[in-house]
């Protein structure tokens, strides 16, 4: 039962996402929409149905865009979450899109670690590889 459940959610926030896209325009990011300090509160972790959310900053992403990096600080006392990255400053990318089944115009990765789409909606940060398994990210200011 919890696997027909966690399909439907998954189905429902892929249907969701697909409608958010066409509204949304596609233009690219600049450094100053992604500077700055960003709050981790939601996760989910591709098919597996794994959601997350996470108050406010318990996990923190800092993007320091002058030497391309991103200060990442867990701020959890609960050893057993699981989380994208560690606590730590890693270099990261912005780079064009080149692939047009994915419907974004950048890709972030962190540590070489491919986060897929960036956008920044409404002062939500997204980072989606749901088109190739992966996760869906959301951060906001």
């Amino acid at each position: 039962m919890k696997k027909i459940i966690g399909f439907f959610l998954l189905f429902s926030l892929l249907f969701i996402l697909s409608c958010q896209e066409n509204k949304a325009t596609n233009t690219a990011l600049t450094p100053e929409q992604l500077e700055g300090e960003w709050n981790l509160i939601y996760v989910l972790h591709g098919f597996s149905s794994f959601v997350k959310e996470y108050p406010r900053a318990t996990i923190v992403w800092r993007f320091n865009t002058a030497n391309q990096t991103v200060t990442i600080q867990n701020n959890s006392t609960d050893n057993t979450e699981r989380y994208i990255f560690e606590n730590g400053t890693y270099p990261y990318s912005l780079e064009l899109n080149t692939d047009v089944t994915l419907g974004c115009p950048q890709i972030l990765s962190v540590q070489d670690v491919n986060l897929g789409c960036c956008t920044i909606t409404n002062g939500e940060l997204s980072l989606s590889s749901i088109a190739l398994d992966g996760d869906f990210v959301k951060l906001v200011r």
